[in-house]
């Protein structure tokens, strides 16, 4: 901002030139690959919670055919149309619904926790650990990574401004982080310390509390968080599309067919 740089692209090339530019486009892409493939898996897993609680098999549920039938329709028919969008304007009301779907599925971990805290935590299989190191670190590690890695939509985001400047994208920024923090920190302690050593890579993913099968709060929020899956990869695809066409036709306009 300092130096009035627009893009990365911008910022790529200033820094250390060409091939800077280029390692930029290879990195962003590898980003993207790596944030589909993680968007198609976790919208077939809340699928199937939903799936599961309507009684189908369990074991259909686990099979590659469920995935292609979940995975293939929804990149079809609407990743890739939400995806031609030209700018990330046409979502702002979907940050809105995001963040109404996030506190709801919040709500339910936090008030839900004390009941599964009471069944769970005297059963000898079910064990608390402030800290567990071993294989399944790098794991955690790059679920933490792709959480926070946000910062493709800075500048895009800022060009959208009706008035950017510095002072407002960093206030867009902190407000972003500590609302991501705020949301991590809480349904990660509400979901590990209902289910503890048993708690599943998504959270609502978990056996319902005796005498609530099947619990209807709970699929309302797997509902509004895959419903959440339609918008957020559009918003990362954006950046990468406007990469691509400042590397290869240099500038920032393309037409509809392109």
């Amino acid at each position: 901002m300092k130096h009035n740089l627009p893009n990365l692209d911008s910022i790529a090339m200033k820094a250390g030139g060409k091939c800077t530019q280029r390692v930029l486009v290879v990195m962003v892409f590898l980003y993207l690959t790596g944030l589909c493939v993680g968007y198609e898996i976790i919208l077939t897993q809340l699928i199937a919670v939903v799936l599961r609680a309507a009684g189908v098999d369990p074991d259909f549920l686990d099979s590659m055919k469920f995935r292609a039938y979940v995975g293939i329709p929804a990149a079809a028919f609407c990743f890739f149309p939400l995806s031609l969008l030209r700018d990330m304007s046409s979502l702002s009301y979907a940050s809105f619904v995001a963040l109404v779907a996030l506190f709801y599925t919040l709500l339910v971990l936090v008030v839900e926790c004390p009941f599964f805290y009471q069944l769970n935590h005297d059963k000898p299989d079910y064990e608390s650990h402030a800290f567990i190191f071993d294989l399944n670190l790098p794991v955690a590690a790059s679920i933490t990574f792709f959480s926070f890695t946000c910062q493709l939509q800075l500048l895009p985001i800022f060009s959208e401004l009706v008035k950017p400047n510095y002072t407002r994208i960093k206030k867009v920024v902190i407000r972003a982080l500590v609302i991501d923090y705020f949301f991590y920190v809480i349904m990660a302690c509400a979901g590990y310390f209902s289910t503890f050593n048993f708690t599943r890579s998504i959270v609502m993913d978990r056996d319902d509390l005796p005498g609530n099968s099947p619990d209807y709060w709970m699929l309302v929020a797997v509902v509004s968080i895959s419903s959440l899956m339609f918008a957020s990869l559009p918003v990362n695809y954006n950046p990468w599309r406007n990469q691509f066409f400042m590397l290869w036709k240099g500038n920032t306009s393309f037409s509809n067919k392109e």
